[in-house]
């Protein structure tokens, strides 16, 4: 009795979702049928099916027998919650099937429906702890799984069919329907009372297809069941056919999403998490195949002035650059007017920074008129002088500012930025900054920038440098809950005396590991991040050579997408793919290393001062170096072994355009794929962000 209260319960849990009246009336006789009217089981006999097996005395090896005797274009339809057992374990048997041309029908659960919680899981008796999240991951298995059969399918060329659909309707029991020459039918109905029991029973029917009646066969009615259910009430998921694939709009959101989710890191200043920018993405992949013309960059970084105001930052050469070089830097109105092209581009964001931007003698009338135009700013300065007008300007008309902190305390400071640099000087400045906040009720962010090299990580490894840092921005900054992570470490890089040791930068990820969990530690750094950028995508000794991507690059063909949305442009009007092809840390002429005025001349794309922006942008010069970094090669661009600001963006866009192509290439129709795949990424929030 306890058996037949549960399929009681549910059945009337089915009913109460809503399903179709009609879909029941075979699946209510059934029941009946099943039962007398003291609820007691009925023999099957009695109802012409062949004996009622239980799940010990079931058959294993029917589905391979149906394989076995399967011809092409003979149906299997099989429908259930997961059906994860099948795909898992009969995986040989579904590319073997495929192979002779079978047609095969796999109907399950949307797994997005458990996820979200939108399905009436209630019905499913999910009572064990755990029970939905192994629901749901047993589905998330199985699909993947299905995908692969059909890839698989794929590079063999085999015949078959298969279609993957998933349905929001539970249905009360599993079906595996075998369907042979049109004529002849075995239905197996495997009754699963709950999920993640093992109180299941199972029964066998064979019979023959009737042409040309009514349909009243019990057998019919229920495949009629299972099948409309398969036609007409699930979406499509994947179908392989034809030696092709159909992706449907679920798939590709899946991938998307999964690979979003994959790479949901961002620096909480520049709000760069990959996902930002997708509905920008199409227009560069289409022009990368030729399908149309060059779209705007999205970010840009513009240098207003050379002159810096320190004298000697042991990891930066810019003090040494007006030694030797003759230039004028761009003038205040080419200024405005070059932001006004930026505009007219539709680019998103615009970076300020130098040398140091506020030393520029016109920098708040530049910065208003950038605001004027409808940009978004933001701020990379040294913070050393910001008084209180200059910080109320600051708040008003940019997104947000960053100031470098290379230290804890005046003595660590001033090792790193000169005995001329003052401490206490940058936390007034962050203090000016914050009040000016508060006081014009601003939602300009305000962050800091600690890079670690040989001088400092003492205190980070072996000290208490980060708390102490977060104390002292506490008192100043005053965190709150919506500024998180808003000190941001990085490592430098080049070649000089400033690398950290290997052994210790072991010992700072080492103390990372065991504090990174910690409120302070978690919540006001991307120090956890740094933890994973140090073991999972540069390693030890590459950030100790200063060559942190090295290896990255070497052992992931990457395609860099930098030049397709990224530009920088220097003070004296030269245009460059990224800052590190521009060496903007290094020295200027060959005195020092010997190279860098040659290596940077060469990665010169044009000048404003000669061309407007957008013909610099998409010059023959631009476009050359975009095809070079078709695939990174540090070997040839050494440059790149020191990516730490692109190399993200790199890997996440290469991944989804290798994703695109592949569509393509295994799609039944080209133009529709590549319509669904770009809809898809427009449907995701444009936000503004900084590259």
């Amino acid at each position: 009795m306890d058996i037949v209260k549960r399929i009681l319960e549910h059945i009337i849990a089915i009913v109460a979702v809503g399903a179709i009246s009609y879909f029941f009336k075979p699946i209510n006789k059934f029941i009946s049928e099943i039962f007398d009217a003291g609820g007691k089981l009925k023999k099957f006999k009695n109802m012409g099916l062949d004996s009622f097996l239980s799940d010990n005395e079931f058959p294993k090896d029917v589905f391979d027998k149906m394989i076995e005797n399967g011809k092409a274009e003979d149906e299997i339809l099989v429908v259930g919650r997961t059906l994860n057992w099948l795909i898992t374990n009969k995986r040989n048997c579904l590319i073997k099937g495929l192979g002779k041309g079978l047609h095969f029908k796999l109907l399950l659960l949307n797994p997005e429906k458990i996820k979200n919680k939108t399905l009436n899981i209630t019905i499913l008796q999910l009572k064990d702890k755990g029970s939905e999240t192994k629901l749901y991951n047993e589905l998330e298995d199985s699909i993947n799984k299905a995908c692969d059969i059909c890839e698989e399918a794929l590079q063999g060329k085999f015949g078959g069919i298969l279609e993957v659909k998933i349905c929001d309707f539970v249905v009360p029991d599993s079906l595996l329907s075998f369907t042979h020459n049109k004529k002849e039918r075995e239905i197996i109905l495997d009754f699963s009372f709950s999920f993640d029991r093992d109180d299941k029973y199972q029964q066998l029917y064979k019979y023959a297809v009737q042409e040309n009646h009514n349909n009243d066969h019990f057998c019919d009615k229920l495949y009629n069941f299972y099948n409309r259910l398969f036609e007409t009430k699930s979406e499509l998921y994947i179908k392989y056919s034809d030696k092709k694939i159909k992706y449907s709009k679920n798939y590709v959101e899946k991938d998307v999403d999964d690979l979003a989710e994959t790479y949901s890191e961002a620096e909480r200043m520049r709000e760069n998490e990959p996902k930002n920018i997708l509905p920008k993405i199409p227009n560069i992949f289409n022009f990368i195949q030729n399908k149309g013309n060059l779209p705007s960059p999205i970010s840009i970084q513009l240098e207003l002035t050379n002159k810096c105001g320190m004298a000697s930052c042991i990891h930066c050469q810019r003090h040494t650059w007006s030694n030797h070089i003759n230039k004028k830097e761009i003038s205040s109105d080419r200024i405005k007017s070059l932001l006004g092209e930026f505009q007219n581009m539709r680019v998103q964001s615009v970076t300020f920074s130098g040398g140091e931007p506020t030393t520029h003698p016109q920098f708040v009338d530049i910065l208003k008129h950038a605001h004027d135009l409808g940009l978004k700013i933001g701020i990379l300065t040294n913070g050393l002088s910001i008084n209180g007008d200059l910080a109320k300007a600051i708040v008003r008309n940019s997104n947000w500012v960053r100031i470098s902190l290379d230290g804890s305390t005046e003595i660590i400071y001033k090792k790193i930025r000169g005995n001329n640099a003052d401490f206490n000087s940058v936390i007034s400045s962050i203090n000016n900054l914050n009040n000016a906040k508060m006081e014009n009720r601003s939602e300009c962010k305000i962050g800091i920038c600690y890079s670690i090299q040989n001088k400092n990580i003492g205190e980070l490894s072996e000290g208490d440098g980060v708390d102490n840092l977060i104390n002292q921005l506490n008192n100043s900054l005053r965190f709150s809950v919506e500024e998180e992570k808003l000190i941001t470490f990085k490592f430098v890089h080049g070649k000089n005396g400033f690398l950290c040791r290997e052994t210790d930068l072991q010992n700072l990820l080492s103390k990372i590991k065991v504090n990174t969990n910690t409120h302070t530690w978690h919540n006001k750094t991307n120090i956890k991040y740094l933890a994973k950028f140090m073991e999972s995508y540069s390693n030890i000794s590459d950030i100790a050579q200063g060559i942190p991507i090295n290896k990255y690059y070497e052992n992931k063909p990457t395609k860099c997408f930098t030049p397709y949305i990224f530009s920088l442009v220097d003070a004296f009007g030269d245009v460059y793919p990224c800052c590190f092809l521009y060496h903007d840390n290094e020295g200027y002429d060959d005195t020092r290393i010997g190279r860098y005025k040659h290596k940077r001349s060469e990665y010169i794309m044009g000048n404003i001062l000669d061309n407007p922006f957008s013909d610099v942008w998409s010059n023959q010069k631009y476009n050359g170096i975009r095809n070079n970094l078709e695939i990174i090669a540090v070997d040839k661009y050494e440059e790149c072994k020191e990516c730490t600001r692109h190399y993200y963006y790199n890997t996440f866009l290469t991944k989804l355009f290798n994703k695109y192509k592949s569509y393509i290439k295994n799609s039944s129709n080209a133009d529709e794929i590549g319509n669904l795949f770009n809809g898809v990424l427009g449907e995701y929030q444009l936000k503004d962000v900084w590259l």
